[in-house]
């Protein structure tokens, strides 16, 4: 018997139904859990940054840092649970991002600013963005950012 052979037979072997009912299980789970969970928002609804971590982080968030600042917006997608971190997280598109980085060296070292909305938008100072993301993104490009919930907090609450 081939691994192909064996494969099938092994998916063959599944209970869909028994599969199909644990899949409403944990569907029930995640929505009991969710209703538990200390947040006002939902997806959909506007959020506001509410902890300086976003703004702090490492790695490549850390050229986002002022868009993922305390009083930045942006809308909420899907809620989840990381098992990773054992931790709820939510991914948000920021209503306003722009990247920072630092260019030359030493003493000469430069913050340059580039936007990532609409180029009508660009405010005075950032770098609008490259044809290629006007062309591809006429309306500017929405950032998302997966953070934990506990970051956010309903806009205008």
């Amino acid at each position: 018997m081939s691994a192909a052979d064996e494969t099938v037979a092994a998916l063959r072997s599944i209970n869909l139904q028994a599969l199909a009912a644990e899949v409403e299980n944990l569907r029930a789970i995640k929505a009991w859990a969710m209703a538990r969970l200390d947040i006002d928002y939902r997806p959909g609804d506007r959020v506001v940054i509410v902890s300086s971590a976003p703004s702090e982080a490492s790695g490549g968030w850390k050229h986002y840092r002022e868009a993922l600042a305390v009083g930045q917006t942006g809308i909420v997608g899907e809620i989840e649970f990381d098992a990773h971190r054992n931790r709820w997280g939510v991914l948000v598109g920021m209503d306003r991002t722009w990247s920072v980085r630092e260019h030359g060296w030493g003493a000469g070292v430069r913050l340059v600013r580039h936007w990532n909305g609409p180029v009508d938008e660009t405010p005075d100072g950032y770098e609008s963005p490259s044809a290629f993301n006007q062309e591809r993104h006429p309306g500017g490009r929405v950032k998302h950012f997966y953070m934990d919930v506990e970051w956010l907090a309903k806009a205008g609450s």
